[in-house]
């Protein structure tokens, strides 16, 4: 499930896991603060038995009334939701010193206790490192360099080497077939790939062959893979991705590009081109991780 907000400066749209609800966010477009709106600010039918304590009771006094007194015999009421069926009996207005119902006063404890629940649910979620963040191939952003090699692990047959190819175990060398520098090793930047160069066999998007896709490490953490495809692999890759998370929220018509974003991560598709022959790049990229890894390039700038 995921919650879909629009920026109220340049209004674009972003979308992100329920998990985020209450957190804050940049736009990427205008760099104004986006803060994503919890479940109960958005417009909703909602049951008396789903509510917090907090919404049960404004709603009550909506109603003009103390409490409410539930009784097995109920029938369904849009308001209280579904607790009991039999013949109906109406719902009784009671005063607060008569607040015993027994079948309130359990519905009561069980919502306050839903309510603490999500409470520590959503502090748990603020306390995480991650935001939600998007994964190719099962791979997610931030996972770590180890996690990555140990899945990955394998004996390529007819050949001594295995896989995956790191850069780090090459320290300071440049290696074309990684795209790795030799100033990486200092900056914490390790390169790899899942498939051996000699195998002339490397990894799909949708279908789609790609010419070399690369996953990228800062301080042993996932912050970008790169994917590159022949020059007309844009239209077959923009609709896959238009497939699984819908329509891009930023797109550029020179070079023609499209983005899909979180609040801590960006994917980015960008054409290629025939005069002069460029390949197709596609882009999973960790945003702060990034950042981190843009700043400790040395002068001058450097490809990544």
């Amino acid at each position: 499930m995921s919650i879909e907000v629009k920026c109220t400066c340049c209004e674009s749209t972003i979308r992100v896991a329920d998990s985020l609800a209450g957190r804050s966010g940049v736009c990427r477009r205008c760099g104004s603060t986006i803060t994503i709106p919890k479940p109960s600010d958005l417009p909703q039918s909602k049951s008396l038995a789903d509510a917090s304590p907090e919404e049960m009771l404004k709603e009550l006094r909506r109603r003009g009334m103390h409490s409410v007194l539930l009784t097995p015999e109920n029938k369904h009421d849009p308001l209280l939701g579904e607790e009991a069926s039999g013949k109906a009996t109406p719902v009784q207005e009671i005063g607060a010193d008569q607040f015993k119902g027994a079948a309130l006063a359990k519905a009561y404890r069980r919502l306050a206790e839903q309510a603490e629940s999500r409470k520590q649910a959503e502090e748990a979620a603020r306390e995480q490192i991650e935001g939600d963040v998007f994964n190719l191939k099962g791979d997610e952003l931030g996972m770590s360099l180890g996690d990555f090699k140990r899945k990955h692990f394998r004996r390529v047959p007819g050949s001594e080497k295995l896989a995956p190819l790191c850069s780090d175990e090459f320290p300071d060398q440049r290696i074309e077939s990684l795209l790795s520098e030799a100033w990486h090793t200092s900056a914490g930047i390790v390169h790899a790939r899942i498939d051996l160069p000699e195998e002339k066999a490397p990894p799909t998007v949708a279908g789609v062959p790609s010419e070399l896709m690369i996953y990228q490490f800062l301080d042993g953490r996932l912050f970008q893979v790169s994917s590159f495809f022949g020059y007309d692999a844009f239209h077959p890759l923009s609709a896959a991705l238009v497939n699984k998370f819908g329509t891009p929220v930023d797109e550029d018509k020179k070079p023609r590009a499209s983005r899909w974003w979180t609040l801590s991560s960006t994917i980015e598709l960008v054409a290629g081109g025939i005069r002069p022959k460029t390949p197709t790049r596609l882009s999973y990229r960790h945003d702060d991780l990034l950042k981190e890894a843009a700043r400790r390039q040395p002068a001058p700038h450097l490809d990544l």
